[in-house]
């Protein structure tokens, strides 16, 4: 049995950054992780393998555990047995060591989507929109100590200050600015420099990139691991919460081919969204989401982000690239609805060098032959006559989309799987036709020969195809436990020393990367911890019953 101040379920970006604070604070902390550890991990960052393909090593074994998808009640339910559309990381540094680096923060605006969606709400009713229970100001500590921790490049104001660029994103910035749209440098946490975190630990850019990409294992792992006062344990896979009704009591988790529990004070789930909300669901703490009732809390507000990109092509002109750099630009034009009014949520589009790094999709203009001479032909004449850009849209909560538990099928220990009722709506297709004519009108001022712009969605949500692993909600925060899973600090309303951190906490998941946001949450919350810890009792003093 293994006990400890406080024990932690998953160490990617927000476990990573609870056991930073929490150890720095004196408290000893125990995390148990279901994957394994990266030995003689680079100080650079980058884990791709050939190609810019992530390890199989490092995502979640869809063989052994995976998630059901339907599109609507009436459809029966199928394992998803390949993690295509999303990924959820497996290992030490979690999808911590899968992203792309982007750093941007929320406006302040993001976290009061109930007015900005009015209009849409009352066209909509199926739409589940809801305020966050904090606002900026909240979180603002949090972003700056994400941003430092990280090496955050961009404006002037950020620790690494600005990022360069490249030819292509700065064509696209000239074109978005010609469309009167405002453009920003892009938050990036993958910079071209040498860079040491205020805890005294450096990385260098590599070799193969000729950047350093920030994750938990270059920036806070090192530092927690010096204290003496982390364990890390690896291969444990976590099966339930134990609790009496009202206070967590250990946590059961294989290993080694045995089941074995670890006990603490308090207790963080910290793990990528879907597994949160699955373990709470697997543990029995909080009441399940009834789409037909609307009764329930817990697999509610699911929210999501959609990709679309765009490109323009260049018959005699080349568009130099060289600089190893991670750096772009973005217009925040359309965000929480924008200039467009015509959906709710938003988008935000950018340019960068991220987007012609070796990826295993190769683009090429639109009616090339797929295969054969004439595609590889198209491939080696645009490679490098090309801008690029990327488009994250906004797949906002709907009461129609939520989380359960699969009754047929189990994983490989006989739990039952998560299941997500998930499919586009009306919604998403008029934020994507928006946006697709939006993008072609930047693109075809930078001068371009050609463009490809794709803007339909498949007839179904489908996860043969990578999108982004930006999954929300599903256990979220609020100021009532009658409508939330958590209160504002991420705290269980149920179980007093349970912490419930990550995405899955979300009331809603804005139109920029959610990194940022979620660590800033983190570090919220791992104060709460701290602060429980250092009382005499852990009531629900001040807290609604």
């Amino acid at each position: 049995m293994t006990t400890s101040d406080v024990l932690i379920v998953g160490y990617g970006w927000a476990g990573s950054m609870m056991a930073y604070d929490l150890v720095s604070r004196g408290l000893r902390v125990v995390v148990l992780e279901r994957g394994s550890d990266l030995p003689n991990h680079p100080s650079c960052g980058h884990f791709h393998g050939p190609q810019g393909r992530r390890p199989q090593s490092r995502t979640q074994d869809a063989a052994r555990e995976t998630f059901t998808l339907r599109h609507h009640q009436g459809e029966q339910a199928l394992p998803i047995r390949r993690m295509g559309s999303f990924l959820s990381g497996a290992g030490v540094g979690g999808g911590g060591v899968l992203w792309g680096g982007l750093s941007p923060r929320y406006s302040p605006e993001s976290f009061r989507p109930a007015a900005l969606f009015d209009e849409s709400i009352g066209r909509d009713a199926e739409l589940d929109i809801r305020d966050w229970p904090i606002d900026y100001d909240d979180l603002s500590d949090g972003y700056s100590r994400f941003e430092n921790l990280v090496g955050v490049a961009g404006s002037d104001g950020q620790p690494v200050g600005p990022a360069p660029t490249n030819e292509g994103p700065d064509l696209f910035r000239a074109a978005a600015e010609s469309k009167n749209l405002t453009v920003a440098s892009l938050p990036t946490s993958e910079i071209d420099i040498a860079y040491t975190n205020p805890l005294g630990v450096s990385r260098e850019p590599c070799e193969e990139f000729g950047t350093t990409l920030a994750t938990p294992l270059n920036t806070v792992d090192p530092y927690s691991r010096a204290t003496g006062q982390l364990t890390v344990i690896t291969g444990a896979h976590v099966r339930r919460v134990e609790h009496d009704g009202r206070h967590v009591t250990g946590v059961t988790y294989f290993r080694g081919g045995a089941e074995h529990t670890a006990t603490a004070s308090s207790y963080v789930l910290a793990a990528w969204t879907l597994n949160n909300v699955r373990l709470l669901m697997l543990s029995n703490i909080g009441a399940a989401y009834d789409p037909a009732t609307g009764a329930g809390t817990l697999g509610r507000s699911l929210s999501n982000h959609l990709t679309l990109g765009g490109t323009a092509f260049f018959d005699s002109r080349t568009i130099d690239s060289s600089r190893k750099t991670g750096g772009g630009w973005v217009t925040s034009d359309f965000e929480n609805a924008g200039t467009c009014g015509r959906f709710a949520g938003g988008a935000q589009m950018h340019s960068s060098n991220l987007e012609l790094k070796p990826k295993p999709e190769a683009v090429v203009p639109h009616g090339t032959s797929r295969w054969g001479a004439k595609w590889k032909d198209a491939l080696r004449e645009y490679r490098d006559s090309m801008v690029r850009i990327n488009i994250t849209g906004e797949v906002v909560p709907r009461r129609t989309r939520y989380l359960d538990l699969d009754t047929v099928y189990r994983d490989a220990w006989g739990d039952p799987l998560l299941r997500l009722t998930y499919d586009w709506s009306p919604n998403e297709r008029a934020l994507a036709d928006a946006m697709a004519s939006a993008a072609s009108g930047i693109l075809e001022a930078t001068g371009a020969d050609r463009l490809h712009v794709p803007h339909e969605l498949s007839e179904q949500y489908s996860v043969a195809a990578y999108q982004n692993s930006h999954l929300a909600g599903g256990a979220v925060m609020g100021a009532d436990p009658h409508d939330s899973v958590v209160d504002t600090d991420l705290r269980s309303w149920h179980l007093d020393n349970l912490w419930v951190v990550g995405a899955s906490a979300f009331p809603r998941n804005a139109a920029p990367n959610p990194t940022a946001t979620l660590v800033a949450l983190a570090l919220r919350a791992s104060a709460s911890v701290a602060s429980v810890l250092t009382t005499e009792s852990t009531t629900k003093e001040g807290r609604p019953e």
